[in-house]
Order: structure tokens, then sequence, then C-alpha cells
């Protein structure tokens, strides 16, 4: 019986250490994607094509079984058209980032332990890439590819990344 009692109370002072330990780990997570397919324009600021707004539905499916904190988009139709149904059906509201005006310490800083979501563009979204990785590995995006998902983790200072393409 005191054995027995013994082993419980180092299982739960074992459960209350890992759990503590496990509260102290800071994990950031950030999902970067390339908008939709767009309108072929001369247009500057095009909206998604009805395949492009259905991929932007598509995202918000994959997106789903993850609880987003934040979603990041640019200030263009294409970008805000494919942030949105993510957006909408997390209860969240797109935030605005200007591209090359961007505080990439601050926002580290502002987003640190949270699970987010950035919307770009074929240039922007390897680049903000490489910044979070700190290094450069990615090129930009063909025209063509929408699919590409971009998942970089920071656990404790120690960042990982991965690239999926979702078709």
């Amino acid at each position: 019986m005191k054995k027995t009692l013994a082993l419980l109370v180092v299982l739960i002072l074992t459960i209350g250490v890992q759990s503590a330990l496990a509260q102290q780990v800071e994990k950031t997570t950030c999902f970067l994607i390339r908008h939709a397919e767009k309108i072929k324009t001369t247009d500057p600021n095009p909206q998604l094509t009805e395949e492009g707004e259905k991929r932007a539905v598509q995202w918000s499916k994959i997106f789903a079984s993850v609880s987003l904190d934040a979603v990041y988009s640019t200030n263009y139709q294409r970008t805000l058209a494919t942030a949105g149904p993510t957006a909408e059906s997390q209860g969240l509201e797109i935030q605005l980032y200007q591209y090359g005006k961007i505080d990439y310490k601050q926002f580290m800083s502002d987003t640190k332990g949270l699970k987010i979501l950035i919307v770009g563009h074929s240039n922007t979204i390897p680049e903000f890439v490489n910044i979070l990785i700190g290094h450069q590995k990615y090129q930009d995006i063909e025209h063509t590819n929408n699919s590409n998902l971009y998942i970089v983790e920071n656990i404790d200072g120690k960042i990982s990344d991965l690239l999926l393409h979702i078709n």
C-alpha cells in the first residue's frame, strides 16, 4: 500500500512537472500562403477568378482544424479574398500588413506564442519565410502556383520550416 501510494505521488509530481515544463515552452506557428488564382488583367488590384474563390474556401477547410489566433493579409483584393473565408470561419478580423514597411522584429515579438496565417504574393511570401527562418532558402513562387503552404515554427528559438504543395 505504501509502495502504491509512493508511486502515485511520484506519478502526480511527474505529471505536474511535465505540465509546468509544457507551459513554459513558447511555440509560434506561422502558416504562409500566396493569394489564390487572380483574374488576368492590367488592373494592379485584380479580384480572384472562380477557381481562386474555390481555392480560398479550400484553404479555410484546410485550416478548420487549426485554431488560429490571427490572420494577416496585404491590402489587395486578391489577398483579402483569399484570407476572407479562413478569417470568417475562425471568427477573426483580417489584420493588414504592408510588405516592405513591416518591422519584422516587432512582428515576431507581437505574434510570439501564436498560430497565424499570413497571405501575400509570389515574391513576398518566400521572402517573409526567409526572414522568419533567418536565411535565404526559398525563391519567388511561379505565377501559376497558388498551392504552396509554408509552415514555420519557432519553439523556444529553435526554428523549423516546411513547404507543402496543396492542390
